[in-house]
């Protein structure tokens, strides 16, 4: 190495000696490629992959990947090593007075570079700081004052004798005087064999974030992007035999009346009973509402005035439906970024995009989808340039079966008169038969022995034999509706020793 501005290469290889990993692949991907010999690195450890990924200072690894940190090759000086064993002390001389202290020796030769210590437990995850550039190298400090003389070590190997220094001459003995002033420093000695190498010193001190730099220059604006794909395909009738997708662009289709968006690629799946392939966005229709009530049965002909009975009581309301099963619950949307979102019906003053998620609102029992790109307000679905028709609204739905009607309430009680006398007593005592063309259904009063159809006994009847009859008259008058119909009773309104018939067989009424 030659210094400090030497740089290394943006990729290179890694050897990880714990756990028995080997080479790993590692690319530099901060600092523009290049990283300064003897700056502090990271990166992001894919163990699974065996790669080692260089990352900028201060950013975070994915959750997956193992952030490490190493130094360049470049090792920082260590703090200096203890000192040597004192060798054993020489003969005493002759005590002389204090000399001056001696210049400094010059610095021992630099040990070699201790073995490469084991690699310690990986720490917790600090939030990195970035990495600053290289401060200029500061001029070496000023000698600092002598410390105080350490506590004698333990003796250590005995060093090479040096040579003998010239003996000093003889002073004359007396009393201790006041200390002299230093005398001129002697020359220096020979240097002394190196000493034992000293231990690699600490680590340094954490060396504080650089400043951030400028803010670059705003690069050129890129070309423009290509154009997107449609969110959507034409809305078509499904078929058994075409190739449908998610998208984009993503497939729409009306199927039973409803509208649906495919979920993923089918074919032959029909969307009505496929919920993983389809999703309903706009069902079919409502179902038409529920028939006029039928027109009231013809009024039985009129008895005599008798005093006003007690009005009967109301028939009982027909039993309520049971209430249809609930429909499946649809399925769950995907999460992200819808194509569209349904917004309810139009309102011309609310603003609607074509912008994904583009507008979907419902107008007079259709559906439309916003298609114009720029916000807009007060343009009615009905209009082509910033609408598209997505489901049509359903059809009316046919007109519902007539209700059935409510159990004949009880007679009324008789009038106090006497009219009532003319009817009611020996009547319906005459045979079926049949003598003319009537109409099925109709109702015939005879005084005969025979009447022209069956009497209106209120029996009941099969239909195997009277399907006609029982085609106009249901189950009005009885019966369960299946194998059997009744007849009404009539034999409490007919003259005194008269009979009501129906026609049975004859001419099938038609409606105008």
């Amino acid at each position: 190495m030659n210094g400090p501005s030497k740089v290394l290469a943006a990729c290179v290889l890694v050897g990880l000696l714990s756990g028995g990993v080997g080479a790993v692949a590692a690319t530099a991907i901060a600092g523009g490629g290049a990283v300064r010999e003897g700056s502090p690195m990271q990166g992001c450890l894919d163990v699974s992959e065996g790669t080692l990924t260089l990352a900028d200072a201060g950013s975070a690894c994915d959750s997956d990947l193992v952030p490490v940190a190493w130094q360049s090759d470049k090792p920082a000086t260590g703090a200096a090593g203890t000192d040597g064993a004192d060798g054993a002390d020489g003969a005493a001389g002759a005590i002389g007075k204090d000399g001056a202290a001696g210049a400094a020796g010059a610095a021992g030769a630099a040990g070699k570079d201790g073995g490469a210590g084991q690699a310690g437990a990986s720490g917790r995850d600090g939030a990195a700081g970035r990495v600053g550039s290289a401060g200029a190298t500061g001029a070496a400090g000023a000698t600092g004052a002598p410390g105080s003389r350490g506590a004698t070590g333990a003796a250590g190997r005995d060093g090479a004798t040096g040579a003998n220094g010239a003996d000093g001459k003889d002073g004359a003995a007396g009393r201790d005087g006041i200390d002299g002033k230093d005398g001129v420093d002697g020359k220096n000695g020979a240097a002394g064999e190196a000493g034992a190498e000293g231990r690699q010193g600490d680590k340094g001190d954490k060396g504080e974030q650089g400043e951030r730099g400028e803010q670059g220059q705003t690069g050129a604006t890129g070309a423009a992007g290509k154009d997107g794909i449609a969110a959507w395909e034409f809305v078509s009738d499904w078929s058994a035999s075409a190739t449908y997708t998610a998208g984009p662009p993503t497939s729409i289709v009306t199927f039973g009346g409803a509208t649906y968006v495919a979920a993923r690629s089918s074919v032959g799946a029909p969307p009505a009973g496929s919920p993983s392939d389809w999703i309903l966005i706009a069902a079919a229709g409502l179902k038409g509402e529920r028939g006029e009530k039928g027109e009231a049965g013809a009024a039985g002909a009129a008895g005599k005035d008798g005093a006003d009975g007690s009005d009967g009581a109301d028939g009982a309301a027909g039993a309520q439906g049971s209430q249809g099963a609930q429909g499946i619950q649809g399925l769950r949307g995907l999460t992200g970024v819808a194509p569209w979102v349904f917004t309810g019906a139009y309102d011309s003053e609310v603003e609607y995009s074509g912008v994904a998620p583009a507008s979907v609102v419902e107008f007079e029992g259709s559906t439309y989808v916003a298609t114009r790109e720029e916000t807009f307000s007060g343009v009615a679905p009905t209009d082509t340039t910033a609408w598209e028709l997505l489901a049509a609204k359903g059809a009316t739905g046919a007109t519902g079966e007539r209700g059935v009607p409510g159990p004949q309430g009880p007679q009324g009680a008789a009038g106090n008169n006497d009219l009532q006398k003319l009817f009611g007593t020996n009547t319906h005592r005459a045979a079926p038969g049949h003598a003319t063309d009537c109409m099925v259904g109709s109702v015939l009063l005879t005084a005969g022995a025979v009447t022209d159809g069956l009497p209106a006994n209120g029996q009941i009847l099969p239909v195997q034999g009277y399907q006609a009859l029982y085609s106009l008259f249901g189950t009005t008058y009885g019966g369960n509706g299946s194998t059997t119909f009744g007849l009404p009773d009539m034999r409490g309104l007919a003259p005194n020793n008269m009979t009501y018939s129906i026609c049975a067989n004859g001419i099938y009424p038609q409606r105008d």
